[in-house]
C-alpha cells in the first residue's frame, strides 16, 4: 500500500537514440544527418520528394524492435507487409471499377472472378506472413518464444488453482455468456432501427409513386392525400432521420462501456501471463466491435433493396472519413492535449512561486527565524514543483500509454472491409493503400512523440491477431460467394432457370472448395524459408549438444566428489 501510494508511474523513459530513430522512421525523406550536401536547393529537394514516395514502404524495423521491443516491431512490419501485398487488388479492383463506370453498373460478369481472386489472396497473404514473421523471429533472437516463457502477472493471484478447472470453466461461461448477449443486443437494435427505416422509405416510395400516377390522370383523390398525411408523420422522420442518427450516437457510448466490461471480466478470469490475458481480451472485445462495424454493411449487402449501391455508397463513407479521422485524432488531439498541459501546468506552478516569493518578505518579519525557515521550504518545494513540471521525465509522464490494440483493431478491420465487401466497391483496396502508407508514418510519430515509451515485451509474432486473421479469411470466402449469389444477378445470367434451393448449394460447394484450398495452401507452403529452417535445426543441433555436453560434467563433478566413505558395499 505504500509503494502504490507514493510511486505514480512507472515505465521505461525515452533514450538518446530515440533523435535516431525519429530521423530514419518519421522523417526518414530528410537529407542523412551529418552528410554535407553541395547540391543546389530545387535538387535537395527533388532528393527528398524520391525519398518520401520511394521509401514510404521502408522502416528500420531492427531499430524498432531493439527500442521498442519485438511486440511492437511485428506491428508495424505486419502493416508494412500488408500493404505491399494490396498493390495486386488495387490493380483488379481499379480494372474492375473501370468496367463498372463504363456500364453504368456495380452487377458486373467479372465480380465472380474477383471474389475468387479475394480469397486466395487473402490466403497466401496469410502463408506469405508467416514465412516473414519467422524469419523476422530469428533475425531478433526470438523464434520460438512462447508465452510459457514469459514471468507472470503482477496482478495473477496465485492463490488461484491453476489450469482448467470447474471454476475456470464457470468464469468462462459466465463471461461469454454477458458477451453474447451485448452483441445480441446491439444488433437487436441495429435490425430493429434499420428495418423500420426501409419500411417507411418503401412507403413513402410507394405514396410517392402514387401520387405522380393520380396527378397524371388529374385525378387527387381524399384517401391519396390521407394516406399521404398518415407516411409523413412525425413517426416517419423519427425511424428515418433521429433512429439511425441515435444508433450511431450510441455505438461509440456502447463501445466504450463494453470494453470496461470486458476488461474486468478478463481481470476476473485470472490469467497467468500478460499475452494470456491480452489474447482473452482481444477475443471478448475485437468480435463486438466487428459486429457493430460490419453488421450494417451486412444488413445492406443481404437484407435491403439496391444493396450493392448501398454497400458501395457506406464502404466509401466508412473508408474515407473514418480513416482520415482516426488518423488525426491519433496524432493530433495527444499532442494538443500535451502541449495544453503543459502550459496549464507550468503556468500555475510559475503563479504559485511568484506568490510565495511576494509573501516572503511579511513571512520573515512575522515569525522571525522560524517563518523564514518556513516560507523558504515552501518556496523550494515550489522550485522543484516548477523543475518537474518543466522536465522531460516528467512531460512523459502525461502522456498516454502506448498499447498496439487499437491499431491491430483499426487494421484489421480494414481488412474486413477489402476482403468482404471491395466486390460492391472495387477502390477499397486502393483506399487501404493510401491509408496505411500514412498510418505508417502516423503511428511512428504517436510512438516517438505523443506517448509514453512501452515496455519492450517479447514477442515471436502478432500472437492471437494470426488466429483472428484466418478465421476472418475463411469469412471472406463465406461472405463472397454469399455476395455472388444473392447481392449481384451473375448466377441467374449464366443459369436464368436455377432455383433459391440450387443457388444456396452452388453456395455451400463453392465455399467449401474454395476453404478446401485455402487450408492445403497452408498445409502445403512451409511455415519457413529453406535457409531458416536450415539455421533452426543447425541451431537446435547445437544448443542440444551443448546441453548434453554440460549434464556430463556435471555428473562427472560430482562422481569426482565422492568420498570412500560415502560408498556402502553391500555382498
Amino acid at each position: 500500500d505504500l509503494f502504490v501510494a507514493m510511486v505514480e508511474h512507472m515505465m521505461p523513459l525515452h533514450k538518446a537514440n530515440l533523435e535516431h530513430l525519429r530521423h530514419s522512421w518519421v522523417y526518414y525523406w530528410r537529407p542523412p544527418r551529418g552528410v554535407a550536401s553541395s547540391a543546389c536547393w530545387v535538387s535537395r529537394q527533388v532528393s527528398c520528394l524520391g525519398r518520401l514516395f520511394g521509401d514510404c514502404l521502408t522502416q528500420p524495423l531492427d531499430d524498432v524492435a531493439t527500442y521498442f521491443g519485438e511486440k511492437v516491431a511485428f506491428y508495424f512490419a505486419w502493416v508494412e507487409m500488408y500493404t505491399k501485398w494490396l498493390v495486386a487488388p488495387v490493380v483488379v479492383g481499379i480494372f474492375l471499377f473501370v468496367q463498372q463506370v463504363q456500364s453504368a453498373s456495380l452487377d458486373q460478369p467479372l465480380a465472380p472472378v474477383y471474389a475468387l481472386f479475394m480469397a486466395i489472396w487473402a490466403s497466401l497473404f496469410l502463408v506469405a506472413w508467416r514465412r516473414r514473421a519467422n524469419s523476422l523471429a530469428y533475425r531478433w533472437g526470438v523464434l520460438g518464444y512462447e508465452e510459457d516463457d514469459e514471468v507472470l502477472r503482477l496482478a495473477f493471484r496465485t492463490s488461484a488453482t491453476s489450469g482448467l478447472t470447474w471454476k475456470r470453466w464457470l468464469k468462462y461461461t459466465v463471461t461469454w455468456s454477458i458477451v453474447v448477449g451485448c452483441i445480441a443486443l446491439v444488433l437487436t437494435i441495429m435490425f430493429a432501427a434499420f428495418t423500420a427505416r426501409d419500411r417507411l422509405q418503401d412507403e413513402s416510395v410507394s405514396i410517392q409513386n402514387n401520387v405522380t400516377a393520380t396527378l397524371q390522370d388529374h385525378e387527387l383523390t381524399l384517401s391519396t392525400l390521407s394516406s399521404i398525411h398518415d407516411v409523413l408523420t412525425p413517426r416517419f422522420w423519427f425511424y428515418c432521420l433521429v433512429m439511425p442518427m441515435l444508433y450511431g450516437l450510441c455505438i461509440p457510448v456502447f463501445d466504450i462501456a463494453f470494453t470496461w466490461v470486458a476488461t474486468t471480466m478478463t481481470t476476473w478470469e485470472n490469467h497467468a501471463t500478460e499475452s494470456a490475458h491480452q489474447s482473452a481480451l482481444i477475443l471478448k472485445v475485437f468480435p463486438f466491435r466487428c459486429i457493430h462495424v460490419f453488421a450494417t454493411l451486412y444488413y445492406y449487402a443481404f437484407a435491403a433493396q439496391n444493396n450493392l449501391l448501398r454497400v458501395a455508397i457506406q464502404l466509401a463513407t466508412f473508408m474515407l472519413s473514418g480513416q482520415m479521422w482516426n488518423n488525426v485524432v491519433k496524432t493530433g488531439l495527444p499532442l494538443l492535449r500535451r502541449r495544453y498541459q503543459l502550459h496549464r501546468k507550468r503556468r500555475a506552478t510559475s503563479k504559485l512561486l511568484e506568490t510565495d516569493v511576494r509573501h516572503l518578505g511579511g513571512g520573515v518579519a512575522a515569525g522571525g527565524g522560524k517563518g523564514l525557515s518556513s516560507v523558504t521550504a515552501r518556496a523550494n518545494h515550489q522550485c522543484l514543483r516548477l523543475e518537474h513540471a518543466t522536465s522531460e521525465v516528467w512531460d512523459e509522464c502525461n502522456m498516454y500509454p502506448y498499447d498496439t490494440f487499437e491499431d491491430y483493431t483499426e487494421m484489421l478491420i480494414q481488412f474486413g472491409y477489402v476482403s468482404f465487401f471491395s466486390i460492391a466497391f472495387p477502390l477499397a483496396p486502393l483506399l487501404a493503400f493510401v491509408n496505411n502508407v500514412v498510418s505508417l508514418r502516423v503511428d511512428a510519430f504517436k510512438l516517438c512523440h505523443t506517448t509514453q515509451r512501452p515496455r519492450a515485451d517479447k514477442a515471436s509474432g502478432i500472437g492471437i491477431w494470426f488466429p483472428v486473421l484466418q478465421m476472418m479469411s475463411v469469412v471472406a470466402v463465406i461472405t463472397n460467394c454469399l455476395h455472388v449469389a444473392f447481392t449481384t444477378t451473375q448466377i441467374e445470367q449464366y443459369v436464368p432457370a436455377i432455383s433459391p434451393s440450387t443457388k444456396v448449394w452452388v453456395v455451400f460447394v463453392a465455399e467449401h472448395v474454395v476453404v478446401a484450398m485455402q487450408l492445403w495452401i497452408a498445409f502445403v507452403v512451409p511455415a519457413m524459408t529453406p535457409d531458416i529452417a536450415a539455421k533452426a535445426r543447425l541451431e537446435r543441433a547445437f544448443a542440444k549438444r551443448a546441453t548434453a555436453s554440460l549434464v556430463t560434467s556435471f555428473h562427472r563433478s560430482s562422481c569426482h566428489e565422492l568420498d570412500a566413505s560415502d560408498v556402502e558395499l553391500v555382498i
